[in-house]
C-alpha cells in the first residue's frame, strides 16, 4: 500500500491546543484543509502529507479515493477473505446512534493474519484512541485492501475524508489522526517552541504477541509459516520468504539500537515527567484563569445577547417609525400634488377672468373713447351754436342800438320839430 512510512514515524508528542484551534476553523477547498492557529492560516494538502508522513510512495500503480460501499459482490468477497468462507458472519452487534443503524461484527471471527493486520492498522491509524471491541464494516474493506493487494488506496486522501467528516458530524468528538496533524502542524511552523506538548508512550503503539492475550501462536517450518487462533481454533499457513530471515535479523539489530533508545528516552522521561509536572502546575493555574475568563466571557455573551435583542427591538420600532414616516411623506406628496392641481386649476382660472377683465377694460377704452369723441362733437357743436347765438346777439344788439339811436335821433327830429 506504501503506508510503511507510518510504522516509523515518532508521534510521542501531540500539541493538543494548536490541533484542536486548527480544527475548529476548518475550512475545505477541494482536497485542501485550512484552518488558523493563532491567527495564522496553515493549510494541509494530500501533497503535504505525503512530503511529511512519507505515505503513497508506489510509483507503479495509481492510488484510489477509499469509499465505503454497504453491500454489493465487493462485500461479500471481503468478508469471505477477512472472515473466511464458511464463517458465520451475522455475528455482530447493531445499535442506534443520532437516528442512524450500526453495526459492529466480533473480531474474534477473522483469520489469524486478518487480526494481526487489523491491531497493526487501528494502532497505526487511530493513535489516540483505544482499540474497539469489533471490526467495522470500513475496517473490513481496509484489511480486504491489505491482504489481497487488489485495491490501492491513497493514504493522503483517507485521512483529508476523515478530518472533513469529523468536522461536519456534530456529534462526533474524537479527532482522527490527531498525532499525524500534530507532526504536520509542527513541521508548518504553527507550533511555537514554547508551546505545551502531552507525551504519548510509544508502547501503546506496539503491536506484538502479547497484545492477543497469548491466544495466537506463532510455528515455522523450512518452508512455511503458520498462524492458530485458539479463540476460533482457525489455523492459517503462509509459503516461506528468504528475506524475511534477513529482514528479521535487520529488525533485531534495529531492536537492539531502538532498546538502547529507550534507555535513553527513560532518562530523558524521567526528566521530562519533572518539567511535565511543573507544566501540569501551571497548566492548572491556566485552566483556573481560563474558566474564570470563561465565565466573564459567558456574562459578556449574554450581556451582549442582552444588548442584542434591546438593539433588535429598538431596530424593530425604528423601521415601524421608518414606515409610518415613509406613509407620511407619501401623504404629504399626494397631498401636495393635490394642491399643485388645484393651484395649476385656480391658476388657469385666473388667467381666465384676467383675461376676460382685460377685454372688458378694452370693451370700456373703446366704449369711453368713443363717448369722448362723440362728447368732443357735443362741445364743438355747442361752440358753433354759442358762436351762432353771440353772432346773433351782437346782430341784435346792434340792431337794439341801431333801434335806439333811431329811436332818439327820432326823439330828437321831435323835440326840434316841437320847437
Amino acid at each position: 500500500m506504501g503506508w510503511e512510512q507510518l510504522l516509523n514515524l515518532n508521534c510521542e508528542k501531540i500539541y493538543r491546543r494548536v490541533v484542536i484551534e486548527w480544527m475548529s476553523s476548518l475550512t475545505r477547498n477541494g482536497d485542501e484543509l485550512s484552518g488558523i492557529v493563532d491567527g495564522r492560516c496553515y493549510s494541509i494538502t494530500p501533497a503535504v502529507i505525503r512530503e511529511v508522513l512519507g505515505v503513497d510512495t508506489r510509483k507503479d500503480v495509481l492510488y484510489g479515493r477509499f469509499s465505503e460501499i454497504p453491500n454489493g459482490r465487493r462485500w461479500v468477497v471481503a468478508c469471505n477473505t477477512i472472515f473466511g468462507p464458511d464463517e458465520d458472519r451475522a455475528l455482530y452487534e447493531e445499535y442506534e446512534s443520532d437516528g442512524k443503524q450500526y453495526k459492529i461484527y466480533e473480531h474474534w471471527l477473522m483469520t489469524p493474519l486478518a487480526q494481526i493486520l487489523w491491531e497493526i492498522l487501528f494502532s497505526e491509524l487511530h493513535r489516540d484512541s483505544t482499540l474497539p471491541s469489533g471490526v467495522w464494516p470500513r475496517e473490513i474493506y481496509l484489511l480486504h485492501a491489505f491482504v489481497t493487494g487488489d485495491y490501492l488506496y491513497s493514504f493522503a486522501l483517507l485521512m483529508i475524508d476523515d478530518i472533513w467528516n469529523m468536522y461536519e458530524d456534530e456529534n462526533q468528538h474524537n479527532i482522527p489522526h490527531g498525532s499525524y496533524i500534530s507532526i504536520i502542524l509542527n513541521s508548518l511552523g504553527a507550533v511555537s517552541k514554547d508551546e505545551c506538548a502531552e507525551m504519548v508512550s510509544p508502547e501503546d503503539c506496539i503491536v506484538s504477541r502479547r497484545t492477543f492475550g497469548g491466544l495466537l501462536f506463532f510455528s515455522e517450518s523450512s518452508s512455511e509459516c503458520a498462524l492458530y487462533d485458539d479463540t476460533s481454533e482457525k489455523d492459517q499457513t503462509f509459503p516461506k520468504w528468504d528475506k524475511w530471515a534477513q529482514e528479521r535479523e535487520k529488525h533485531v539489530e534495529e531492536r537492539e539500537g531502538r532498546a538502547q533508545e529507550r534507555e535513553k528516552r527513560v532518562e530523558e522521561r524521567e526528566k521530562k515527567a519533572e518539567e511535565a509536572e511543573i507544566q501540569a502546575q501551571e497548566r492548572e493555574r491556566r485552566a483556573q484563569e481560563m474558566e474564570k475568563r470563561a465565565q466573564e466571557r459567558e456574562k459578556l455573551v449574554e450581556e451582549m445577547e442582552r444588548r442584542a435583542q434591546e438593539r433588535g427591538k429598538k431596530a424593530e420600532e425604528s423601521e415601524i417609525w421608518v414606515q409610518e414616516r415613509e406613509k407620511r411623506v407619501e401623504e404629504m406628496e399626494r397631498e401636495a400634488k393635490e394642491r399643485e392641481r388645484k393651484a395649476e386649476i385656480r391658476f388657469q382660472e385666473t388667467e381666465k377672468r384676467v383675461e376676460e377683465m382685460e377685454r372688458r377694460v378694452e370693451e370700456k377704452e373703446k366704449k369711453a373713447e368713443i363717448r369722448f369723441q362723440e362728447m368732443e362733437k357735443r362741445v364743438e357743436e355747442m361752440e358753433r351754436r354759442v358762436e351762432e347765438r353771440e353772432k346773433k346777439a351782437e346782430i341784435r344788439c346792434q340792431e337794439t342800438e341801431t333801434r335806439v339811436e333811431t329811436e332818439a335821433q327820432a326823439q330828437e327830429r321831435g323835440k326840434r320839430q316841437i320847437s
